[in-house]
């Protein structure tokens, strides 16, 4: 699961990376409004926002995700104010934590969001994908990914039926916009069709990208 933090306080910050990390989670962080929506990607699983940012309001950042996507946000903050609670809950929050915080409070309730939101369970042809554990199966055996082709796989099964365009593989491949060369893209595609028993449906659309079909 990936997993988009929005928290000035660097502590916290470093505090909550290495624990959801040793979950099994992946950890984007922000400690701006203003980076928060350059680093905001709909790839992204789960947010927790705070509401008192240096350069702006985590309510607008939750209003900026729901205009554009179903994806969950938690509020972790220290504002408990109930007329805040309630307009959080109006633009569509899926929970609000108060600090301070239990970090094991913190995991159930990340878990019952993503429970409710969706199942986190992905299928293509005989390839099944769990954001939960962070695993993939091909029928019941374990597929053996790199951190790269489990952020790939996780893509393509996500987005079945649309095309996706190189830059945006590698982006989401690499966690980077430098510049990284056609044939390190194909590599990994190939190798990821060949650990999947070349189960995974995926056609190159010349000039444009590559599409996954259900």
């Amino acid at each position: 699961m990936k997993i988009f933090l929005v928290e000035d306080d660097t502590a916290i910050v470093f505090g909550l990376r290495k624990f959801m990390e040793l979950n099994g989670w992946e950890v984007i962080a922000s400690l701006t409004y203003h980076d928060a929506l350059l680093n905001f990607s709909h790839d992204i699983d789960l947010c927790i926002v705070d509401i008192e940012l240096p350069d702006g309001n985590g309510l607008d950042f939750c209003r900026h995700i729901k205009s554009n996507s179903n994806i969950p946000v938690i509020f972790l903050t220290a504002k408990s104010h109930e007329r805040t609670v309630i307009e959080a809950f109006d633009l569509g929050a899926d929970d609000y934590i108060t600090k301070p915080f239990r970090l094991d409070e913190l995991k159930r309730r990340i878990l019952a969001v993503t429970r409710r939101t969706h199942t986190g369970i992905y299928h293509h042809q005989n390839i099944t994908l769990n954001i939960h554990t962070a695993t993939a199966h091909l029928d019941h055996d374990p597929i053996n990914l790199s951190t790269q082709e489990y952020r790939l796989l996780l893509y393509l099964l996500k987005h079945q039926n649309t095309l996706l365009t190189r830059q945006e593989l590698n982006h989401v491949i690499w966690q980077t916009d430098d510049y990284i060369t056609d044939n390190a893209l194909s590599v990994i595609i190939r190798r990821l069709k060949e650990k999947c028993d070349n189960k995974l449906r995926i056609e190159t659309v010349h000039g444009k990208g590559y599409i996954v079909i259900s």
